[in-house]
């Protein structure tokens, strides 16, 4: 995975980087030096926010482009993760004051040239500042840098204090302190970033205790640690301390992978990230579409790649991250192949005329109007946004979901956290074992419960009768596709043996679906009699929740008999139908029936239908 990421990283180019970046507030010098460390040119350019918007000007405060070249020197210059105990201003007391970590770079904030004991600690740490640098540099640039160190030492702050004062002066108003003075002195930008490689590839190994050949190898720090409190990741039984080295080159383009990552306000890269083995066509197209033509969305770059090559994709790793605490790598799997289109996922209408009927032709097709479904909302969030009206849709595969009652139930909440990795799974990583016919019974029939617990809910969450039947119709749609039943099948020859059973004396329940599903029909029908102002499928409840069948018979009883006043006599449908549901003995427990009774129960009601 290390060499493909650094592989990865190896093929982008400098512009990538720094697209989108933006300069910080404050002062920049660009300065050329001769060869006896002589400044023969300066240019200066002032960043400052004004209506909300940051701007670059020229000494004049004409307003013109920041420098490209000056952006991508910035870039190459910043210190790891803005810690100074990794930065070249170390050693002596009062050091960490220049923020820099390129020799042909200084940075500090103008609060230190603003009193002279400030002033000239910071002309003691260029010392400290540029002889740490030196120890990375290659031999043929050290006298280059002894010119800029002693311009520095003598000059630079002379002309810092001067030119502030000019560019306040024309401006109008002062600099803040908190501002940052950033000098660039000249040279090829190669150069530059060969320094920084060096500089990188110095710092950015874990613990210097595993490097070998004189440093080029080590323990990576890219999400690694090493601490020794930290027993369970310690080898505590193996002959080696750790298992792994990578090199310099490798551990720099980690460093500069992360940053990509971490970039603000949006990232570098798509989320998920796919990164492909020996597919250097493959990886340079992901690139080109998320940056160059604008196409953010992961499912969106996948579907072009797929229609382009014409065929699925396979062999590569995905990560999936997020800026949680700087960055957070969350999943990180090998994808041996993609399956993009999916086989035999039909939606059927078992229980509603109006919702999705057909094919569900592929993952992203499944995961947005299934899955979404499924979890109510809390998994996949699909809104609209109040400025622009735009709709739009979250994913919260690996965000903090808080619960609240306004939007969601307990069961809801805890069966997101439960399976949405499982989903995640089968619909970016193809692995089809991820949600089996248990996991898959198990969270609908619970969240058809807990929805039918909910329905017209008059506090918090509120459940739909369309809502519920919306589930039904995928739970028997789709439970075949998971290593379950076909329940869908089943519905069609109940409905007609129930038919033949309250049109002919001589025909009998003979099975316990034909049970289940004439106990459903009888339950709903008992429940229609009630006079309850809030009439909802919640009073379904106190029959679902007997597991045992005597008592779940007995609670069916009980009902009859408290609405026995709204059943005309001689309702023969009606008494056939109730006498052969009491009648019939099983040693099947109603949870076991409890998705055909649900059928039976949502299934149009064959009691009202006085014409068959």
């Amino acid at each position: 995975m290390i060499k493909e990421v650094s592989n990865f990283v190896e093929r982008l180019d400098d512009e990538y980087f720094i697209e989108g970046l933006s300069p910080t507030e404050g002062l920049y010098f660009y300065i050329k030096l001769d060869e006896l460390g002589i400044e023969v040119e300066k240019k200066c350019y002032i960043v400052k926010t004004e209506k909300k918007q940051l701007k670059c000007f020229d000494e004049k405060l004409t307003e013109i482009d920041f420098p490209y070249h000056l952006l991508l020197r910035e870039y190459y210059s910043a210190i790891i993760n803005s810690d100074q105990n990794k930065g070249l201003d170390l050693g002596g007391s009062g050091g960490k004051k220049i923020q820099s970590a390129n020799p042909y770079s200084v940075w500090f904030k103008k609060e230190q040239l603003e009193k002279g004991e400030s002033v000239k600690n910071l002309n003691q740490r260029f010392s400290y500042y540029f002889n740490n640098a030196k120890k990375y540099l290659d031999t043929s640039r050290i006298a280059e840098i002894d010119n800029i160190q002693k311009f520095c030492e003598t000059e630079l702050l002379k002309l810092l204090v001067k030119q502030v004062s000019e560019v306040e002066k024309v401006a109008g108003a002062r600099i803040k302190p908190t501002n940052y003075i950033k000098i660039t002195f000249e040279t090829d930008i190669d150069t530059v970033k060969k320094c920084y490689e060096e500089y990188l590839g110095s710092k950015l190994f874990n613990k210097s205790d595993y490097n070998l050949e004189n440093n080029e190898y080590g323990l990576s720090g890219f999400k690694n640690s090493d601490n020794p409190k930290k027993i369970l990741i310690m080898h505590k039984t193996t002959s080696f301390n750790i298992n792994n080295h990578i090199s310099r080159k490798e551990a720099t383009n980690l460093y500069l992978f992360e940053r990509l990552l971490k970039n603000k306000p949006n990232s570098k890269l798509p989320n998920p990230l796919p990164i492909f083995v020996d597919e250097t066509e493959l990886n340079s197209e992901l690139v080109r579409l998320y940056s160059k033509e604008g196409v953010n969305k992961y499912h969106e770059i996948i579907k072009i790649l797929i229609n382009y090559h014409k065929r699925d994709l396979s062999n590569y790793y995905l990560l999936f991250w997020s800026k949680m605490e700087g960055w957070t790598l969350h999943d990180l799997d090998f994808v041996p192949q993609f399956r993009f289109k999916l086989e035999d996922f039909i939606m059927s209408n078992y229980f509603l005329k109006d919702s999705y009927e057909g094919r569900i032709e592929n993952v992203f097709q499944f995961e947005y109007e299934i899955v979404q479904k499924i979890f109510s909302n809390v998994l996949i969030q699909k809104y609209e946004d109040k400025s622009s009206k735009e709709k739009k849709i979250l994913f919260k595969y690996f965000d903090e979901i808080e619960y609240n009652s306004k939007f969601m139930t307990k069961t809801t909440h805890i069966n997101v956290l439960k399976y949405r990795k499982s989903f995640y799974d089968f619909i970016y990583k193809s692995k089809s074992n991820a949600i089996n016919s248990y996991m898959f019974s198990e969270l609908m029939l619970t969240t058809i419960i807990d929805d039918i617990k909910h329905h017209n809910n008059k506090t918090g969450y509120n459940a739909t009768d369309y809502n519920i039947k919306e589930k039904l119709n995928i739970y028997f749609s789709l439970n075949k596709n998971f290593g379950g039943e076909d329940m869908g099948s089943k519905i069609q020859p109940l409905q007609e043996k129930l038919k033949l059973l309250l049109k002919e004396p001589e025909t009998h329940i003979e099975t316990d679906e034909e049970f289940a599903f004439a106990a459903g029909q009888l339950v709903y029908y008992i429940l229609y009699q009630s006079e309850a102002s809030n009439k909802t499928h919640a009073l379904m409840e106190p029959y679902i929740t007997k597991n045992d069948p005597t008592l779940f018979k007995s609670t069916v009883a009980r009902g009859i008999e408290q609405y026995k006043h709204k059943f005309l006599f001689g309702t023969k449908r009606f008494q056939k139908l109730a006498s052969e549901v009491l009648a019939w003995e099983t040693e099947t427990k109603i949870k076991e029936m409890l998705p055909l009774f649900l059928a039976g129960y949502f299934s149009n009601s064959l009691l009202f239908d006085s014409s068959k």
